[in-house]
């Protein structure tokens, strides 16, 4: 039964409530029991009682099949089953059909209606007299002077005064961001919730700049890069025909608007992939030095073991041009870690320092210290890290006050402190500990763009290493399987390369700021839907 009850559960629950007067049937359905309970019509509500006593759900006909004999339900509801689809294809034609021809004027009477309860709504919001109203509202600093415009014609019935919206008291100022043509079409990424509290700051510029800039360094593979490429383009010239997308495993249909802006970021995201390719010199994994056009050059990287490797088996290391940042290479790799583990490093403080500016700039004191001892002791932190790791993880070196590092440690720690006493916040001694995590977390750039990586290396390899064995045949060959195996590649990991450098930004950064927990309304201006009917 619906609800994790149960049968016997049930039973009782009827035979207390209506002694014997009811009939009881059920059959199996799947992983489920359906049933049948049959009682006089003036004692129903104690079935339901019943069976909501027992914690099982009641499946009830809809609306027109209530007064409907049974046996009439049941024959009604077969046919639905039969024609349903039919009937269901010829009502959306029906609807498709009176669009067409009448869908304008529907649409100009909808909107027009819809601006009328506004206006009744407006009224109701405002202060009203025998001989006029009042109304209070927000306007943006840039729709000033059209306002002003538009209040001229009636400058003699009407009167208006301006002032300054206070920061400081901001929870119910609307919000309109305000940004430039590149950070606009990012915007919809935050729109996972409210906009920021007017009075504190807007993350979108930071996420156009280094959403991509993370995904580029997910991926770094120059036809990967390509491929996305033609996908933004494809995206872009279906939006400006007007044209839609339909995402029916994700539940989603992107208008031609929404489209555009997605194709937009596409491109970005494509054009880092293919920089960072040109870095790591990957195309389709190994592709570009099989066809010699990277290599890795001895003199930057003297004990690469792929050098190594190519020695054993006699082959001549040459190329046109040399790869900078051979991420999959061991010796390289652990330098590719703690890049990410600095991004996360910047990332932690620059959040916890919005934090402490943005607290201050408003007088919350306690956020303040709260922030100050975050930043005081992530300090320490990565000291510590620092002082440990680089004298062969004594930690008598921690006691090394001979060490600058150390006293830089020693002070953070001591911020740290006295943040926690002036916040009036103990469990920043366990908080402290999570934002220690939260910046090895950044650690996954490197995982998942090493797993990427490597899967696309694997393709090409073996795709490769058939038409070296097998000549032409197996070049074919060769190439259907690389072609199935990148495919399989970016089909299990592209969403996860997607999610990790937005969760990243979503939880990471974005947290420690307030962004979610200090949001405003969204500026929805009060004006009329389209020009009003003839």
């Amino acid at each position: 039964p619906a609800g994790g009850g149960d049968l016997a559960s049930l039973q009782s629950a009827l035979q207390a409530g209506l002694s014997d007067r009811f009939l009881l049937e059920t059959r199996p359905s799947g992983t489920l029991q359906a049933g049948l309970i049959a009682v006089k019509k003036e004692e129903r509500d104690l079935a339901r009682a019943a069976l909501s006593k027992a914690r099982i759900g009641e499946l009830r006909l809809p609306g027109r099949f209530d007064a409907m004999p049974f046996a009439d339900a049941a024959k009604e509801l077969s046919r639905v089953a039969s024609s349903g689809s039919k009937d269901l294809s010829g009502i959306r034609g029906q609807l498709e059909s009176l669009g067409k021809q009448d869908g304008s004027s529907l649409s100009t009477i909808r909107d027009e209606l819809k601006d009328r309860v506004g206006i009744f709504d407006a009224h109701a919001q405002g202060a009203r007299g025998k001989y006029g109203f009042a109304l209070r509202g927000h306007v943006p600093v840039g729709s000033v002077s059209a306002l002003q415009s538009a209040l001229e014609p009636f400058k003699e019935s009407v009167t208006f005064d301006l002032h300054d919206a206070d920061e400081h008291h901001a929870e119910e100022i609307p919000v309109k961001l305000e940004n430039q043509p590149y950070v606009k079409n990012f915007e919809f990424l935050l729109n996972v919730s409210s906009p920021p509290r007017y009075g504190t700051f807007d993350p979108s510029w930071i996420v156009s700049l280094f959403f991509p800039f993370f995904f580029g360094f997910v991926i770094a593979d120059i036809g990967l890069g390509l491929l996305f490429l033609a996908v933004a383009g494809w995206m872009r010239s279906r939006a400006a025909k007007g044209g839609s997308l339909s995402l029916g495993f994700m539940g989603l249909n992107l208008d031609s608007k929404t489209l555009n802006q997605v194709g937009y970021v596409v491109l970005i995201m494509s054009l880092w992939s293919i920089l960072w390719g040109f870095l790591t010199g990957e195309f389709f994994g190994t592709l570009g030095e099989h066809f010699h056009w990277f290599y890795i050059d001895p003199g930057l990287y003297p004990n690469a073991e792929h050098l190594v490797k190519l020695a054993e088996e006699g082959k001549k290391n040459y190329g046109a041009i040399p790869i900078l940042f051979p991420r999959v290479d061991p010796v390289f790799a652990p330098t590719v870690l703690l890049i990410t583990i600095g991004f996360g490093i910047v990332y932690l403080f620059w959040s916890w320092g919005l934090k402490a500016q943005l607290s201050l700039k408003h007088k919350h004191m306690h956020h303040f210290w709260e922030a100050v001892g975050m930043l005081g002791g992530m300090l320490g932190l990565v000291m510590l890290a620092r002082v440990y790791l680089t004298n062969g993880s004594d930690f008598a070196a921690l006691g090394n006050f001979s060490n600058p590092l150390v006293w830089v440690m020693i002070v953070g720690f001591a911020v740290f402190i006295l943040g926690v006493i002036m916040a009036k916040v103990p469990l920043m001694f366990i908080e402290i500990l999570s934002q220690g995590g939260n910046i090895i977390s950044f650690s996954r750039l490197f995982a998942v763009g090493l797993a990427s990586a490597i899967l696309a290396n694997l393709a090409t390899d073996l795709g490769w290493g058939l038409g070296q064995t097998y000549g032409i045949i197996g070049g074919l060959i060769g190439i259907v399987v690389s072609f199935i195996v990148h495919s399989i590649a970016i089909a299990l990991t592209l969403i996860g390369h997607v999610m990790q450098p937005l969760r990243l930004h979503y939880v990471e950064f974005l947290n420690p700021t307030g962004f979610y927990t200090e949001s405003g309304p969204r500026y929805s201006p009060f004006k009329r839907s389209r020009s009003s009917l003839e």
